[in-house]
């Protein structure tokens, strides 16, 4: 790069990361604006491991974890809505099978969850100076690393790397088949989806088939997911136990169709070998879109 402390790729990749670090109230956000600022943090990780080859060991590993924490503390919230909403979805899909179930003590039990998870999350209100002091470690950090001065090569293996777990987590998935090997390659292909939609919006071409595809798969398995907690959350409800037979074989076999489709998909995304997969993106030559 001619000069990379100007480059569009470096500013996006840190300007994604600096609005990870910012840290508004969580008191008083709606769902929308909780949902915002976990996609915030999830582009910040993902920008993070773009940068990671220029970044030391003990250096990545704390941003990442301040950026993980904020994460989790987001996501009883989440889990708790998409819960709900996915037992809606599935009594909606299947009402003429799921005529006369008795499912209102575990949507009032899912409910609750919802509600208790919205309060702590207003009750625990980060400090803004505790904020500030993140942004300012993860300043200091870009300015000692030099992460305004990172060129195309190291990019390139960042991606590199995402792409490479991304594929090895699918090929485990496939194997092993279980809901955590599922989700440990749903959040690698975030990842890679999150980067590349980083990269796309600096300039860098031919992302788009890339990205459409990563958010298919990442869709499918976030599906399949909320159709795992759902499991588990009616294992330990007052559901009675003919109600929980049913649920269970309709949210299985709507697994299993999900699972199918998303391993359709992740051929045409993850059938290049790294090296390949890398050598066709030119981070180089990114400019305004």
């Amino acid at each position: 790069m001619s000069d990379a402390s100007e480059h569009p790729v470096n500013a996006g990749l840190l300007a994604a990361i600096r609005a990870a670090f910012e840290c508004p109230r969580v008191r008083g956000l709606s769902d929308k604006g909780v949902h915002a600022v976990r996609k915030k943090v999830k582009k910040g990780r993902a920008a993070l491991r773009l940068l990671r080859p220029v970044v030391a060991e003990a250096d990545y590993r704390r941003a990442n974890a301040m950026l993980r924490d904020r994460g989790r503390r987001l996501a009883p919230l989440r889990d708790a809505k998409s819960l709900l909403e996915t037992l809606d979805k599935i009594t909606l899909r299947h009402a003429s099978e799921l005529r006369g179930v008795e499912l209102a003590p575990l949507r009032q039990s899912l409910l609750a969850r919802c509600v208790q998870a919205r309060r702590e999350l207003s009750n625990d209100q980060p400090e803004d100076r505790a904020c500030a002091e993140s942004l300012e470690r993860f300043n200091e950090l870009a300015a000692r690393s030099g992460l305004a001065h990172v060129d195309s090569v190291a990019i390139c293996d960042g991606l590199r790397r995402i792409y490479r777990k991304g594929r090895r987590t699918s090929a485990r998935a496939r194997r092993m088949r279980t809901s955590e090997a599922l989700h440990t390659w749903r959040k690698q292909v975030k990842y890679l989806l999150n980067a590349t939609a980083i990269l796309q919006s600096a300039g860098v071409r031919r992302l788009r088939k890339i990205i459409k595809r990563a958010d298919r798969i990442a869709g499918l398995l976030g599906d399949d997911h909320d159709l795992a907690m759902l499991l588990d959350a009616f294992r330990g409800s007052a559901v009675d136990p003919h109600a929980a037979e049913i649920l269970h074989d309709l949210v299985s076999r709507r697994r299993r169709k999900l699972q199918a489709r998303a391993f359709d998909h992740r051929g045409k995304l993850f059938e290049k070998k790294p090296g390949r997969f890398v050598s066709r993106i030119d981070v180089e030559k990114a400019g305004p879109s």
